[in-house]
């Protein structure tokens, strides 16, 4: 196994593959991926962040609620060496849009079901 991940967020993922690949790694009420789909997925995400402008050390905001979707966007940011900053969900708009104010993430990931919410932090 090479070992060119070291000890970091991302290298756990890497790892976790070379040693598990079809052992279950994320599972919720709409999907079950093993670790190597989770790779994959994470992979594919990330080169859409990239394709969206992400690079190492942006910040990627999350506007998510716990589910597998949650655990692809977190790790694809670690994939580019970005900084996933996690949004509470509950917060008020006002204390949401201060904090992106404040945060400047590079790209904002939520949930098609937060579509309205995040429309609201838009101006």
């Amino acid at each position: 196994m090479p070992n060119d991940h070291g000890y970091s967020v991302r290298g756990i993922l890497h790892r976790t593959v070379a040693f598990f690949p079809d052992h279950t790694a994320v599972v919720d009420e709409s999907f079950r991926y093993s670790y190597a789909e989770l790779l994959d997925k994470v992979r594919r995400t990330a080169k859409l962040y990239h394709g969206l402008g992400v690079r190492k050390g942006d910040r990627v905001a999350l506007m998510m609620l716990p589910s597998a979707n949650h655990v692809v966007a977190l790790f694809a940011a670690f994939e580019l060496g970005a900084i996933p900053v996690a949004l509470h969900v509950r917060e008020s708009t006002p204390i949401l849009a201060k904090t992106l104010a404040r945060l400047s993430p590079r790209i904002l990931v939520y949930e098609a079901t937060l579509a309205q919410r995040v429309a609201e932090l838009r101006p």
